[in-house]
């Protein structure tokens, strides 16, 4: 008996220890082998329910420290075949909802990409760096020939090409220089051509720009001026009155400003504090522009020195869609900038500034560069040149 209990054992053992062998053996090869959509061949077509999903327009974060990988098919356990195709930091692309399950715990998307050789279809990961371009699912036609530059009178130089003009005469400028500096501030807007010039006078009161209308109307019109800019911020003498008004419908000051310019023949521009834009309540918004407002100025200095370029340009697209709602598609966004509060980057001396004016460009009509410092106004030139402006590098 136990001599065939042995040679049982003897046939048995070897036996199953080549039944493992073939076993893992083929789990492995399934294992290894590649998944149906990992394959060379061409990447299925979406399903009619994906087809039917709108592309809608982003940006991947330009601080981001790597670009994001394009699959041609579903990175399901991560073994997609990558399309070559990258999203690189601050690139615009357009996205939609994908069938493919998460990778990660992260939803993973449809991306269409615009490239050198055409658009391009893929997957990605979704990062929480995506921002989303607001309100539409493309972005508006940008200027062909680049932003035109918004530049005090006392800063400009002929190279800078298109130029809003302005010279300024705000209550804190006539406390420094008295009422004789309007003459002044004339005399040197109307000694630049009037060519690719759009000129302008800064204000900071009603009551002053209803008696500057009444009483020198004729000059700024002499001078070249074609545009009034009321200032309200308490650091250039806005009274307090009319600071505290701007929330209101009755009495609005920015209202009752554009009203008296617009009957004097001007357009008016608005340029508050960023956080004033985007508290005013929706009925002063539309009472400003029934009553004749024309544009905003965005202040976005500090924005872009603290926040990241997606950040800034959601933003301002905000902004922009919100005023536009109201003012109709001609009304004005310019954003304002610092050379001394444009972030570098490796590569570029102004790089934050340089990409947030470059994305958010279709956005807006005009570019403010704010320079009053013998550091900032030294370095104007070249910031100038860096961004896509009339008269600029790019």
């Amino acid at each position: 008996m136990r001599n065939k209990v042995q040679r049982g054992a003897e046939w048995l053992v070897p036996w199953l220890l080549v039944s493992v062998v073939v076993v893992g053996g083929l789990w492995a090869l399934w294992w290894l082998a590649p998944l149906p959509d990992e394959q060379a061949a061409p990447r299925a077509a979406p399903t009619a329910a994906v087809e039917a999903r709108e592309w809608l327009a982003y940006w991947q974060d330009a601080n981001d420290p790597l670009p994001t990988r394009l699959y041609e098919s579903c990175p399901t356990r991560g073994k997609a075949r990558a399309s070559g195709w990258q999203i690189q930091p601050g690139q615009r692309f357009e996205l939609r909802e994908s069938d493919c399950a998460p990778y990660q715990g992260r939803e993973v998307v449809g991306v269409r990409l615009e490239t050198a050789q055409g658009v391009v279809e893929g997957y990605a990961v979704r990062l929480d760096s995506f921002a989303p371009i607001i309100g539409s699912a493309a972005a508006p036609a940008a200027q062909p020939d680049g932003l035109p530059l918004m530049i005090s009178v006392a800063n400009y130089q002929p190279r800078f090409g298109a130029v809003y003009l302005y010279a300024w005469y705000s209550e804190a400028s006539i406390a420094g220089q008295g009422s004789a500096g309007l003459q002044r501030q004339l005399d040197e807007l109307a000694r630049v051509s009037d060519a690719g010039t759009t000129k302008m006078l800064m204000l900071s009161s009603v009551a002053r720009l209803d008696t500057l209308l009444r009483d020198d109307g004729a000059a700024l019109r002499q001078s070249g001026i074609t545009v009034i800019g009321y200032n309200t911020e308490r650091a250039v003498g806005t009274p307090e009155d009319e600071m505290n008004a701007l929330g209101e419908v009755e009495g609005n000051p920015v209202a009752r400003a554009a009203a008296l310019a617009d009957a004097a023949g001007f357009r008016l521009i608005w340029g508050p504090i960023r956080q004033t834009v985007d508290g005013v309540p929706d009925g002063a918004l539309r009472a400003m522009v029934t009553a004749g407002l024309d544009g905003v100025a965005l202040q976005e200095q500090k924005g872009i020195e603290n926040e990241s370029v997606a950040q800034r340009v959601a933003a301002v697209q905000r902004t922009a869609e919100r005023y536009r709602r109201v003012g109709g598609d001609d009304f004005h966004i310019s954003v304002q900038i610092m050379p001394s509060r444009c972030p570098a980057r490796a590569d570029q001396r102004w790089g934050r500034c340089t990409d947030f004016v470059a994305q958010i460009a279709p956005w807006i009509d005009s570019v403010a560069i704010w320079a009053s410092s013998s550091a900032d106004r030294a370095a104007l030139p070249d910031l100038v040149a860096a961004l896509p402006l009339h008269g600029g590098g790019r």
